[in-house]
């Protein structure tokens, strides 16, 4: 899997991340499923304001962004809390 540079966060092409064969076959099924091709987003709802999306929701929750120890939740956090979820449960990633 490759970002290109403008879906990237430091804005350059990043370097190859390999799936584990689990999800790797999973995604294959979810591209088929869908026919997407090689230049279509995997996850076409996502959008230059989903950070901002995500603030009002955690406003609207209550949920202050950054906790006492300095914790910030943001899709970065998000992510890395999905793929533990994800390992926990057996996933290969």
């Amino acid at each position: 899997m490759v970002l290109p540079p403008e879906a990237a966060k430091n804005g350059k092409t990043t370097p190859p991340t390999a799936l584990g064969a689990e999800l790797a076959g999973i995604v294959r099924e979810y591209v088929r499923r869908r026919g997407l091709g090689q230049d279509d987003l995997l996850f076409q709802g996502l959008t230059d304001r989903t950070a901002e999306v995500l603030r009002h929701d955690l406003r609207l929750a209550s949920i202050e962004p950054v906790d006492a120890q300095g914790r910030v939740i943001d899709l970065h956090s998000l992510r890395f809390i999905f793929n533990a979820f994800m390992e926990e449960s057996g996933v290969n990633l």
